[in-house]
């Protein structure tokens, strides 16, 4: 089975507790209503980063800067079912985004929402998901 190499955006809005998700909506190729972090595929031409700050926009309408992602030391590996039926291997990548800027908007295929931390396991998530965000609030509550 082929890789699927990704990159993702991890967000806390320290005032909420809360963690940026992005909800699959009917054009996305995830399946509807699952629930994951901003991400996507790599680009050849970008750096991670460039990457992770270009899906941020968007999937988002946010905006960051290479210097605003911090690199987090951990890759995720899932098969994931798509809508046509497929299951595809992805592996990911993420980055904490430390500053941002601009105002939540979503597109044809993803809606932004700010979730509580706390809430995370009443969602349909995509796989890793939780932990992906388990493994980032250590480190965010570093800074």
């Amino acid at each position: 089975m082929v890789t699927i190499e990704t990159v993702g955006v991890v967000i806390f809005d320290p005032k909420f507790e809360k963690v940026l998700l992005v909800k699959h909506l009917a054009k996305a190729e995830h399946e509807s209503e699952k629930y994951g972090i901003p991400a996507g595929r790599l680009s050849d031409n970008e750096t991670l980063a460039e990457n992770a700050a270009r899906e941020l926009k968007e999937e988002t309408g946010l905006e960051t800067t290479v210097e605003n992602l911090e690199k987090l030391p951990f890759t995720y590996e899932a098969d994931i079912p798509r809508k046509d039926g497929s299951i595809k291997h992805f592996r990911l990548q993420t980055f904490l985004c430390n500053n941002f800027s601009g105002e939540l908007k979503g597109n044809e295929e993803n809606e932004p929402v700010w979730v509580k931390v706390s809430e995370l396991t009443e969602l349909n998530l995509l796989p890793n998901v939780q932990k992906v965000i388990e493994d980032a609030l250590p480190k965010y509550h570093l800074n």
